[in-house]
């Protein structure tokens, strides 16, 4: 995952069809989400301790808890004519899946939102992903 090989790579490498490496990809993706989701506000609450040894580069920012980015990552056009409309990124210019990431000063990763269509803009998924509520319970804003 970490070097974004093409599952037609890894097919062929393993010896398998691309239809079951494309299975175990998502077996294990769902795994992942499942692992780090009931964790999630233990992540994101670890962030908020590291007040004190903030890297340099943060230290003028002393309210920033954390960084937010949006991911855009380029998927298969769907043949539903209405879902292809709504994944379409206009940025892109592919069918696209958006994540919300949150990432500590430090670097680390403490939030990752579930997928949208490419069509969303930031603010939209960042109103309806849920990472509002964390700064809310953990930071009091």
């Amino acid at each position: 995952m970490r070097r974004g090989t093409p599952l037609v790579d890894l097919s062929y490498q393993f010896g398998i069809s691309v239809e079951y490496a494309s299975s175990i990809f998502f077996t294990v993706l769902r795994k992942l989400k499942k692992t780090f989701e009931s964790k999630e506000t233990i992540l994101f609450r670890g962030s908020l301790g590291e007040d004190k040894d903030r890297p340099d580069a943060f230290k003028p920012f002393p309210d920033v808890k954390v960084i937010i980015d949006g991911a855009e990552l380029k998927i298969q056009s769907p043949s539903n004519y209405k879902k292809q409309g709504n994944t379409w990124s206009s940025y892109k210019h592919h069918n696209t899946a958006m994540f919300l990431n949150g990432v500590s000063c430090h670097g680390a990763v403490i939030f990752v939102s579930r997928g949208f269509e490419g069509a969303k803009s930031v603010k939209d998924i960042l109103n309806k992903c849920g990472l509002k509520n964390y700064l809310i319970k953990c930071c009091d804003v």
